[in-house]
C-alpha cells in the first residue's frame, strides 16, 4: 500500500542506476516507481532525457521544467488515485529535487526527500564549473543573437516562492557538504524558507556519497517512518 517515487538527477535518468545509488531494494513493503522526466519540445531525447531540459532559449527551458513538473504531478496523482496507494513518498535528486519541490506545492505527499536538491536554477547555471567566469560574457554573446536572452528568466521557476502541502517536518534534505553543483547558499535558502524541515549532512560531493551506509540508512528510515536517532 506504499510507494516511493524517485526523480533522477540531470545526468542519471536510468532506473537501474538510481536503484543502486539509493539502495532501493532495501525498502521492504514499498513499491518503487521511477519518474522519467519529460519535456515540452520533441526530438530532444537523442542520448538521454536530460537533454530535453536545456536550450539556449530560456523560454524553452522554463516550459521544459514546467512540463516536467506537470508530468511528475500527474504520476503522483495517478498512483494514489488509480492504483490506490495509501502512502506516497517522493525522493528527488538534484534537478529531480527541484521538480519534487514544485510537485510538493500542488499534490499531497506523506514524505519528501530532497537529495542535493537544486533550489535555484539560475545560481546553478551561473556558478557551475567555469560558468562563474564565463556566464556574463556568454550571456552578452547570446544577447547579440537573441536580444531577449536573459538568465534571470529562470527565476520564474523559483520553488521557494510557494507553500508546501507536505508538512515541513515530513521533509528530509540530504546535503553532501563538498557538493560543487549545489552551493551551500541554495540549501541555506531552503532551510530558511522552511525552518522545520529535517536535514542530514554528509562529507561527500554531488555524485560521491560520503558516509554512504549512514546516508542511505537515514533516507530509508525516514521514508519508512522511523526517524529515531535523527
Amino acid at each position: 500500500r506504499s510507494v516511493l517515487i524517485v526523480g533522477h538527477c540531470y545526468g542519471i535518468p536510468f532506473p537501474g542506476w538510481m536503484e543502486s545509488y539509493f539502495g532501493l531494494r532495501n525498502f521492504p513493503a514499498w513499491d518503487v516507481v521511477y519518474n522519467q522526466t519529460n519535456n515540452h519540445y520533441p526530438g530532444s531525447y537523442a542520448t538521454w532525457p536530460g537533454f530535453g531540459l536545456i536550450s539556449p532559449q530560456m523560454s524553452r527551458v522554463v516550459e521544459n521544467i514546467q512540463s516536467g513538473i506537470v508530468g511528475l504531478r500527474t504520476l503522483i496523482r495517478s498512483l494514489r488515485f488509480t492504483f490506490g496507494y495509501e502512502e506516497v513518498a517522493l525522493l528527488g535528486y538534484s534537478i529531480g529535487g527541484h521538480l519534487a519541490l514544485h510537485a510538493a506545492h500542488c499534490v499531497e505527499l506523506d514524505r519528501l526527500v530532497l537529495y542535493c536538491p537544486v533550489t535555484n536554477l539560475r545560481a546553478t547555471v551561473e556558478r557551475l564549473g567555469l560558468m562563474g567566469l564565463l556566464h556574463r560574457p556568454m550571456e552578452r554573446g547570446m544577447q547579440r543573437v537573441r536580444a531577449s536572452f536573459n538568465l534571470r528568466d529562470l527565476d520564474l521557476l523559483d520553488p521557494l516562492a510557494h507553500e508546501l502541502l507536505v508538512a515541513p517536518s515530513d521533509v528530509l534534505v540530504v546535503v553532501q557538504e563538498r557538493d560543487a553543483m549545489v552551493d551551500p547558499a541554495q540549501i541555506d535558502a531552503l532551510v530558511n524558507r522552511y525552518p522545520d524541515i529535517r536535514t542530514a549532512r554528509f562529507p561527500g560531493t554531488h555524485v560521491y556519497q560520503g558516509q554512504r551506509v549512514e546516508a542511505l540508512d537515514t533516507i530509508r528510515r525516514f521514508v519508512m517512518g522511523s526517524t529515531s536517532g535523527q
